[in-house]
């Protein structure tokens, strides 16, 4: 701003830079401003509020706002009337017009008769703890049936069948804390997967064709695990495991049989069936189980807690 008296000097030789003057309403590159909330998105991101703060245009806002102002803090109560699949208790929140504040409190029931799947808390603010109250029954992902053993050619071993995968928790707390309430509600872990069968041996065996007269040509015949004809046969592929019960590991397979020959034309040899796969551990209740904050009585929880 230029006043009243002398005007400052203003260079208009080219020994240097000229003296630039401009008239008119400026433009703000920064404005002052108070953070209020913090809310984290992800390992990367969060989201800020913030409000003016310049002590020209009024009395400073007072240190501690509570995270209130220009949101909602009404407490949310969600519930979940209906079966459904996994729950992520934070995206179910944001659903329902959780505006991702502190201050905000957030219960998610989920009603009598209701089967869901399982229920990870999910991100919150640090230390926020939502409320979950459970009258029907929570299930844990079932784990998968292990891969069946491949079947043996010739006088090859059947190959092994593989694990089944353990079944998965019903609630997942590791993420923070959480208030619980399943006193009268039911969490299962996940059922065990079955182990796969053990491939079935194979056989093999020779047979002379042609005649004197025409020469003769041996032939091996190969039969793998599973396959027959009038001579020979391979072993018997084994059987899967089944599921195991909720909380429990699941079912070994069962091995592979041997090869079998009759044949008595020529040379012959079998393989020998393949082992089973074992069974898979079953889901626990609740993971995270430090982070727990029990309201009543434990309800029935089938799997353990770690």
């Amino acid at each position: 701003m230029i006043g009243a008296g002398d005007l400052p000097d203003i260079s208009t030789d080219t020994d240097r830079e000229r003296t630039l003057v401009q008239f008119g309403v400026g433009e703000a590159y920064a404005k002052r401003l108070k953070v209020i909330q913090v809310t984290p998105k992800d390992v990367l991101s969060a989201d800020i509020l913030a409000v003016d703060d310049d002590p020209r245009m009024y009395d400073e806002i007072p240190a501690d706002t509570g995270g209130t102002i220009g949101l909602p803090t009404d407490p949310i109560e969600i519930h979940v009337s209906e079966d459904t699949g996994p729950i992520n208790m934070r995206t179910l929140a944001g659903d329902n017009d959780y505006v991702g504040l502190s201050a905000q409190q957030v219960t998610i029931i989920i009603d009598e008769g209701v089967v869901t799947g399982p229920i990870v808390r999910g991100t919150w603010p640090t230390d926020y703890m939502p409320i979950l109250v459970v009258r029907g029954t929570v299930d844990g992902a079932d784990g998968v049936q292990g891969t069946p053993g491949a079947p043996g050619m010739g006088a090859a071993n059947g190959g092994p069948g593989g694990p089944g995968s353990p079944g998965g928790p019903a609630l997942d707390a590791r993420s923070g804390p959480l208030s619980l309430d399943d006193s009268a509600g039911s969490l299962r872990g996940g059922r065990g997967g079955g182990g796969g069968g053990g491939g079935g041996g194979g056989a093999f065996y020779q047979l002379e064709l042609g005649s004197p007269e025409t020469g003769s040509n041996l032939v091996t015949v190969n039969l793998a695990g599973g396959s027959s004809d009038s001579r020979a046969a391979g072993g018997t592929n084994g059987s899967p495991g089944a599921l195991g019960p909720y909380g429990g590991p699941g079912d070994a397979g069962t091995p592979g049989g041997s090869g079998v020959v009759t044949s008595s034309d020529g040379a012959s040899g079998v393989g020998s069936g393949g082992p089973a796969g074992s069974g898979g551990a079953g889901g626990k209740a609740i993971l995270g189980i430090t982070n727990i904050t029990r309201v009543g009585a434990t309800g029935t929880e089938i799997g353990g807690t770690a």
